[in-house]
């Protein structure tokens, strides 16, 4: 039996009476949208909540905004293919969850558009996770290949149900420019749980991204990396 599913039947045993819970308990620094309710110049959201079956590559939940395309996820890249990760409808008061083994990766594409430095790239992932975290990284096109920007953990909060190690945790990185897409790979660095994605960008003028953030650090590590 698969290791997921094993400590999947013990786990869900446990939470089955939990109820579901939804949220956006750690949004980007930035607005998503202006006073009046239509999108703020140069960002996209995303968020996906697996609530449809194990599907791949599909849409995210209703209410995303990317004018640039359709964003789709999750692409799953199993460490094992004969160990995948497993999809339960309902796990730990919660719907649509992905239990990952160590190694497995989630992908997201996120379509975006070409703006050349001093344009840069801020953007945020948020995961709620049982136990991890996990890593993660941005996959972007370079002049001179593909170029991955590891994101940098920047806080967790418990979201529950009470008396449940679920959390939401938050990851930032800048990129130098803004290409026009981006792959954003969530990696397990152990046995978890995903119930929830959410991915927001920004393109801003530099340094104006590395404020947003509050991340000096990544714009040194980055230019270190150029």
């Amino acid at each position: 039996m698969r290791r997921c599913m094993v400590f999947s039947c013990v786990l869900a045993a446990l939470f089955a009476a939990l109820p579901a819970l939804a949220g956006d308990n750690l949004p980007p620094p930035w607005p998503r949208t202006l006073p009046d309710g239509t999108p703020a110049p140069n960002v996209t959201y995303q968020c996906w909540t697996f609530t449809n079956g194990p599907e791949m590559i599909v849409p995210p939940d209703p209410g995303w905004w990317n004018p640039h395309g359709v964003p789709v996820g999750p692409r799953i890249i199993p460490a094992d293919p004969n160990n995948p990760p497993i999809w339960l409808p309902e796990f730990g008061g919660r719907s649509g969850v992905w239990c990952l083994n160590p190694g497995d990766m989630l992908e997201f594409d996120i379509p975006n558009w070409y703006m050349p430095p001093p344009f840069e790239k801020a953007i945020w992932v948020q995961i709620k996770h049982l136990f991890g975290p996990p890593r993660v990284d941005v996959l972007y096109p370079h002049p001179a290949g593909f170029e991955v920007s590891p994101a940098a953990p920047l806080g967790s909060v418990p979201v529950g149900p009470p008396g449940t190690p679920w959390v939401e945790s938050a990851y930032g990185t800048i990129l130098p420019f803004c290409p026009d897409f981006e792959v954003i790979k969530i990696t397990a660095l152990e046995q978890m749980y995903i119930d929830q994605v959410c991915i927001d960008t920004i393109c801003i003028p530099a340094p104006g991204a590395a404020a947003l953030l509050g991340l000096g650090g990544l714009i040194a590590a980055r230019r270190r990396r150029d």
